[in-house]
């Protein structure tokens, strides 16, 4: 992280109604499903900074282009945060002709 996005990161945490600040860092990764088909997955990597709780610093968030996104339990690293995301669930059909209710 650099100089001033650790700045900007403790401005926007510094506002009371900001419960949680992260930086986000984005990547494009295809992912293979069990049945051989490729999907393009959206990653973005979130960090709270140096000041964040020790072992909850990094989290990840994967999104599919099939609409299903996965995510994991925070950890103390980016690698722990990507590893621990569920990325199964991404693999899924979603009909998006079906109406949430």
């Amino acid at each position: 992280m650099t100089d001033i996005e650790l700045e900007a990161l403790r401005a926007l945490s510094s506002i009371k109604e900001h419960v949680e600040v992260h930086k986000s860092s984005s990547f494009v990764v295809y992912r293979e499903t069990e049945d051989g088909r490729t999907l393009r997955v959206s990653v973005e990597v979130l960090d709270q900074g140096p000041d964040a709780n020790l072992f909850a610093r990094y989290a990840c968030r994967a999104t599919a282009e099939n609409g299903r996104f996965a995510t994991g339990n925070p950890s103390d690293s980016v690698y722990g945060a990507i590893r621990h995301v569920h990325w199964k669930e991404l693999d899924g059909i979603v009909d998006l002709t079906q109406t949430i209710r």
